[in-house]
């Protein structure tokens, strides 16, 4: 038996409940360092209940614990514009944010691998908003404050972390929190459950995960390697406003789960990602999911001016409204955007719209998954006027041309009932595939012998068919037993999606 190990184990355990206990003993930041930067107000590695702490540049502060409880104020002045306050809490107690935490014109990041709750009656205004539970070492916090690399969050390791301690590496956002940031918002951790609160900012960012790595959208590296690493959103707002340039406003989360129960997010762009995986090489970037990697969205309503995406593993949406400038709806294995455009899937890879669920947009719908995508007859989708509703269903083969065209009767053969086979195309979509499959790559006559006659028809119509391209007069709608729009095969248009990255 290591007794250390247990040792270690009972007293952060004491330490926890002690802390639980004595109530307002440990009320207020205590145990601060100033490691880096310029900064007064702190008296004896404290501060008083409405207290202000004077933050005169960028600057990395050490705890041994960061809490405000109920009725208590916490105030960050900064003295100078663009300025971070970075409070790195590392005595192995939960951050308790209970009360009023006010900090306009700066950014202040509270970083507790213990674990972060926002609870009853906490009203947080600041200018920007970091709440981590991920792990980074005090060097890298450094090198962030100086703009002299990346930082680098991590998930710690939790094998000698006594079980006492259930907000480890966990963010909990619940029962009545008001909580605005004037430009950004950013929640990390291992989990991150928000519930009955309202979270407001321009840019809303939310991860959870084992590894962050990056500065800013386009350069982050992401890493969940388990689904159980998840996002939690229920009974709440949250709301990416910006009155300034309201076409800047947006709300990403990333994570091996993402769960929206009866939660409502608007903002002019909206992506969330259930994920394993993120590389950032502008401009490819790589995801990487599996089926299990889940986005569920129920009784839930989601707005977005420009771009709605939504992508997982696979893709659950039920009694929910979704809107957007444009939609793409993806259930996928791996993904590189700005290159390919092509995601990889394969039939654990699903889509599924049910129980009234709508989903609109005024451009095109697009929708990607490994094999069927359900589609309930008590729920709609809608593509704008002169647009479409496309489907990329994976069970649809078509041969890559990359690897030589069909020049044999089988081969040719094989295509055509791949696409034949398919149950989410009608019998005239099919024929349009099968023109089109035709005219792409040329068979020999051999192979249109072979086939039959009824392949030189469709090649013979397939010139002037309606349906190949978009040219709708009315809104598209797909609604299991009414009037089916223009269905395609999107052969990949990157153009929205470049414009999503940026």
């Amino acid at each position: 038996m290591n007794l250390w190990k247990k040792g270690k184990k009972s007293a952060l355990a004491l330490a926890v409940a002690l802390a639980l206990s004595v109530g307002t003993a440990l009320a207020m930041p205590t145990g601060g360092d100033v490691k880096a930067g310029d900064v007064t107000g702190i008296v004896n590695g404290t501060v008083a209940s409405g207290g202000t702490i004077n933050v005169n540049s960028n600057a990395l502060i050490d705890w041994n614990n960061f809490s405000v409880r109920q009725n208590e104020a916490l105030n960050f002045a900064f003295n100078g514009s663009g300025l971070t306050a970075i409070n790195h809490v590392t005595g192995g107690i939960t951050s308790e944010l209970m009360g009023t935490l006010t900090g306009a014109n700066g950014h202040v990041m509270i970083i507790n691998p213990s674990g972060i709750v926002v609870g009853s009656g906490a009203v947080i205004d600041v200018g920007s908003l970091t709440l981590s539970t991920l792990e980074a070492t005090d060097d890298s916090l450094k090198n962030l404050l100086n703009s002299t690399g990346d930082i680098i969050f991590l998930a710690s390791d939790t094998s000698n972390v006594d079980t006492a301690l259930a907000n480890y590496g966990v963010i909990q956002i619940a029962d009545g929190v008001t909580l605005r940031a004037a430009d950004s918002l950013t929640l990390q951790g291992s989990n991150v459950n928000v519930t009955d609160s309202n979270l407001t900012a321009n840019k809303i960012r939310l991860y959870a995960g084992d590894s962050i790595e990056g500065n800013g959208d386009l350069s982050l590296k992401f890493s969940a390697d388990s689904p159980n690493y998840s996002i939690t959103i229920k009974n709440s707002y949250l709301t990416a406003q910006d009155t300034d340039n309201p076409s800047g406003s947006s709300i990403y989360a990333y994570g091996g789960t993402i769960n929206l129960d009866n939660a409502t997010l608007s903002g002019d762009i909206l992506r969330l990602n259930a994920l394993k995986s993120r590389s950032s090489s502008y401009p490819n970037i790589s995801h990487e999911a599996a089926a299990d990697y889940n986005l569920n969205i129920t009784d839930s309503t989601l707005n977005a001016g420009s771009y709605l995406r939504l992508r997982g593993g696979s893709v659950d949406i039920a009694g929910s409204n979704a809107t957007g400038g444009s939609v793409e709806l993806t259930a996928y294995n791996t993904a590189t955007e700005f290159n390919s455009g092509t995601p990889v899937a394969d039939e654990s890879n699903t889509i599924s719209v049910v129980k009234g669920s709508v989903i609109s947009s005024v451009h095109d719908v697009e929708m990607v998954a490994g094999t069927d995508i359900g589609v309930s007859d008590s729920s709609k989708i809608t593509a704008g006027e002169g647009h479409n509703v496309i489907f990329t269903p994976g069970k649809v083969v078509v041969p890559d041309p990359n690897e030589g065209n069909p020049t044999t009767p089988e081969e040719v053969k094989t295509a055509i009932e791949a696409i034949q086979n398919h149950t989410n195309l009608t019998p005239q979509e099919q024929e349009r595939q099968i023109a089109s499959l035709m005219r792409k790559y040329e068979p020999t006559a051999e192979a249109n012998e072979e086939i039959g006659g009824r392949l030189d028809a469709a090649v013979n119509d397939g010139q002037n068919m309606p349906g190949m391209t978009p040219a709708a007069s009315e809104p598209r709608s797909l609604n299991e037993g009414e009037g089916t729009p223009t269905i395609t095969v999107a052969e990949g248009d990157n153009e929205d999606k470049q414009e999503q990255e940026r």
